[in-house]
């Protein structure tokens, strides 16, 4: 049935989760039952799982997060990893806490167990993961639209300023099916706009 949260009498929050945070679809390459032998004298954790199932070979010891040979948490562990030969590459399947949409939530729930640390800790902690998270995400929005503002030349004409994005209407731009999304007018048949019957090319109004 429908899950229900029980409220605190004091103040009427919830008592428990809602969902787990580790609630993930199952991917793909996990479905085959696999019977792997591992050492005794190393821990199997996700991340060795994981490399099993994408068929990548088992990381060393100062390589694997999970193993504590690395300076950061399985759940900072976002880089893709890619292995095989040009032409066949595909991707290593990550842990769980790698590909969780919220990650910091994770630090979060291992924070607030660790008796070591005040709730008013827990909570800076949480917000300065937060404000870092904001801040990645904008300078990667920032890097984007400079790449994007960078493809195009800018022609001042006096009053007017044309502006002149660079684009590849051959192979290069289509692909192999022609369905290339790099050149205007060619994916799915559709031309461009400036080819289409009945577009004014003319100005309508002049401003002084």
């Amino acid at each position: 049935m429908v899950p229900v949260n029980r409220l605190d009498p004091n103040s009427r929050r919830p008592m428990e989760a809602h969902e787990s945070i580790n609630d993930l679809e199952q991917h793909p390459v996990t479905y085959p039952q696999i019977f792997y032998p591992t050492s005794e004298s190393r821990a199997f954790n996700r991340t060795d799982a994981g490399r099993v199932f994408s068929g990548a070979p088992r990381l060393s010891d100062e390589q694997d997060v999970g193993q504590r040979g690395s300076a950061i948490e399985a759940w900072q562990d976002t880089k893709p990893d890619i292995i095989g030969r040009p032409g066949k590459l595909r991707p290593v399947l990550k842990p769980a806490d790698s590909r969780i949409p919220h990650p910091h939530l994770i630090a979060y729930e291992k924070d607030k167990i660790d008796p070591e640390l005040e709730r008013r800790e827990v909570e800076r902690r949480y917000l300065e993961r937060l404000a870092e998270e904001e801040t990645r995400r904008k300078q990667a929005s920032e890097r984007a639209a400079q790449d994007e503002e960078s493809k195009r030349t800018k022609i001042d004409m006096g009053r007017w300023q044309f502006v002149v994005t660079e684009v590849m209407a051959t192979r290069n731009g289509t692909g192999l099916d022609g369905r290339g999304s790099k050149s205007p007018g060619f994916r799915y048949g559709v031309p461009s706009q400036e080819r289409k019957k009945g577009q004014i090319k003319i100005p309508t109004e002049v401003r002084v």
